[in-house]
């Protein structure tokens, strides 16, 4: 039992380190791609005194940023959006930043006690989440929130929260607690690192793959039932689960696919998924649709993109949701070899579209690889332009209309 809280805490521990990471690098603009899907605010849920400053102030100085905590539930909402100032050279009213904000350096700003808070100091902390400005002055910060359960007299949160939200369900393992009054310090931390030039979008194509398979987990809820004024309700089941686990929606799933990314640079195995991927995951989307897709994970059986590139054949061996996941890693890496204009790459990606049509006899997975190919701006090779033009043709010539014009 010690053994599992400590997993589950250290697991806690690399996922907040990772979200924090992703928001510093898109900051810092470095990742554009990853600044459009967005990035999850982690929101760390537990009982007063569970280590979640403590563990805040310790990242901080372990990734070099600077640390503030807000006690959210003792401020105006003035004090977090900023004091309204006439501005008489302008004829305009302006927001004047609270002090905390004064300060240059990036810095975790741990918004503590969130949901004990008054409504209007919510929206005001929400809004300087959402956009790190306050009023037309962007600051640089990267935001974590902690919310205690509403058995401790906390009011609950909206769906607009829970799906911006990752969220993290937070205790202090016991051993741990021995270890500080033994030791007289914190257990130190081991921080996983995401290199500078990682693609954080690599898990895509698992992503969509069991999005097209399960597509009532898309959302939570029915969009016919939505537009009609009716029940809210979907299959996937979520919006009856405890506030303080994530929603499936399309916001949350571009997290997911960030998120699962990110892990994956940083050394974490997303196939089969290891403990950090399952608390993201279900962090994100809930505990129903989050446990179906990492079920879903563990039965993946699919080659690493170089294997499929080198040895095309290998698809032949392959299951049905494998042969699907497989098509989307090569299509993504179709799109990546043209960017970086790597005709060799792109070459190879052919050659797995001819191996599915004419080897494993997939017309209908063809069609769809082609189809991707075709809002790619670069010269398809002959050759395998006349390996797959008999099978292919309407698609084909919808490719080279495309590509004339």
């Amino acid at each position: 039992m010690v053994l599992d809280e400590q997993a589950r805490y250290r697991s806690n521990v690399n996922v907040l380190s990772v979200a924090i990471q992703i928001r510093r690098m898109v900051m810092e603009k470095k990742d554009k791609k990853v600044e459009a899907l967005g990035v999850p605010t982690p929101i760390l849920w537990g009982g007063v005194g569970e280590g979640k400053t403590e563990t805040c102030k310790q990242l901080a100085g372990s990734l070099g940023l600077r640390f503030y905590s807000l006690i959210l539930a003792q401020r105006d909402p003035a004090d977090i959006g900023g004091l309204l100032v006439a501005d008489l050279k302008e004829m305009v009213a302006r927001a004047l930043p609270p002090e905390f904000l004064k300060q240059s350096e990036p810095t975790l700003l741990l918004l503590d006690e969130f949901n004990r808070a008054p409504v209007l100091s919510m929206n005001a902390a929400l809004e300087l989440v959402r956009t790190g400005m306050v009023g037309d002055k962007a600051f640089p910060i990267i935001p974590v929130l902690a919310g205690n359960p509403t058995d401790l007299g906390a009011q609950p949160v909206g769906d607009a929260v829970r799906t911006r939200c990752l969220h993290l369900l937070w205790w202090l393992p016991q051993s741990f607690y021995h270890d500080l009054l033994l030791n007289n310090e914190p257990p130190s931390l081991t921080i996983p690192t995401i290199p500078d030039d990682a693609d954080l979008l690599t898990q895509a194509p698992i992503v969509t793959s069991y999005l097209r398979q399960n597509p009532s987990h898309f959302r939570y809820y029915s969009v016919e039932d939505y537009l009609a004024g009716g029940s809210s309700s979907s299959p996937s089941g979520e919006a009856m689960t405890a506030y303080w686990t994530g929603l499936p929606t399309p916001r949350s799933w571009a997290y997911v696919t960030v998120m699962l990314g990110a892990l994956s640079a940083a050394g974490f195995t997303v196939v089969p998924p290891c403990m950090e991927v399952a608390v993201a995951v279900v962090g994100l989307v809930g505990e129903g649709v989050g446990r179906s897709f990492l079920a879903w994970l563990e039965g993946l059986n699919v080659p690493d993109i170089q294997t499929i590139l080198s040895k095309p054949s290998t698809l032949r061996k392959l299951g049905e949701v494998d042969l699907w996941v497989a098509v989307s890693m090569v299509a993504q890496h179709a799109a990546q070899a043209a960017r970086e204009v790597d005709r060799e790459r792109w070459v190879a990606c052919w050659d797995v579209l001819v191996e599915i049509v004419r080897g494993c006899g997939r017309e209908d997975l063809g069609v769809w690889l082609l189809g991707k190919f075709a809002h790619i701006p670069f010269p398809p090779p002959e050759k395998q332009l006349q390996q797959v033009g008999p099978v292919l043709g309407p698609t084909l010539a919808r490719l080279q209309e495309a590509l004339r014009r």
